[in-house]
């Protein structure tokens, strides 16, 4: 099975309060409003924050000096260990997991066409995102699969990514004593990810962040036609 990963956003950010985008008006009884999906979906891109980070100055190199020479260290960590990166990781892919359910109970309240089954299964990322959900959450192998894959992700890591959009565009950094200069047209940011593997098979299957972003993407658009963004 093949997917198609989408873009790196330079960061994901609405560009006015997601509050004033929406019809936010409350109902009591336990109906789930409009004003609590965009709660949910505000923590989403607030997880989303610290996979993709735009902001270069917090990740200044540090300069070692010694009787051979100078040194100068750079390190995207940013002082997080190996399980607090795999944490910011798998709090994204929780938190985009849990809107379909979310989502399709505020449709079936208000009559709302949306079929969750058939929206999983329309964007192979997300499906893949829900896959590695369940497995963090219940383990290996599967017992039942969006994609027929039981994936998980391995060798989580953050570092810096270069991405340019249009044929001709180019995106260089130079690194020195201060922080990383970045010259050109394309986006330079720092990104938690790994590789995304089937755990019966081994076959290397995508690369984590990126599936995360196609993913949250089909969301975006499938919440636009509803009217919540």
């Amino acid at each position: 099975m093949g997917f198609t990963c989408g873009r790196f956003p330079s960061s994901r950010s609405v560009s006015r309060p997601l509050t004033d985008k929406i019809r936010t008006r409350r109902q009591s009884g336990g109906i789930l409003t409009a004003a609590d999906l965009v709660a949910r979906l505000s923590r989403v891109y607030a997880a989303v924050g610290g996979v993709f980070v735009a902001d270069l100055s917090l990740f200044e190199p540090k300069v070692v000096e010694s009787e051979s020479g100078t040194y100068i260290v750079q390190d995207f960590s940013g002082g997080l260990n190996q399980a607090q990166l795999e944490n910011l990781l798998l709090q994204v892919i929780h938190a985009i997991a849990n809107l379909r359910d979310n989502v399709a109970k505020w449709a079936d309240q208000r009559g709302v066409e949306f079929d969750p089954k058939a929206f999983v299964h329309a964007s192979g990322e997300l499906a893949l995102v829900h896959d590695l959900s369940n497995g963090d959450k219940h383990g290996h192998p599967l017992k039942t699969s969006w994609t027929g894959h039981s994936p998980t992700v391995v060798e989580v890591s953050r570092s810096l990514r270069l991405t340019t959009g249009d044929t001709g565009e180019v995106a260089i950094a130079t690194f020195g004593a201060g922080i990383p200069q970045l010259s050109g047209s394309g986006r330079a940011e720092v990104v938690v990810s790994g590789r995304v593997v089937d755990t019966e098979t081994g076959v290397e299957i995508g690369d984590a962040a990126a599936i995360c972003d196609a993913a949250l993407a089909h969301w975006e658009s499938q919440l636009t036609d509803l009217g919540l963004l």
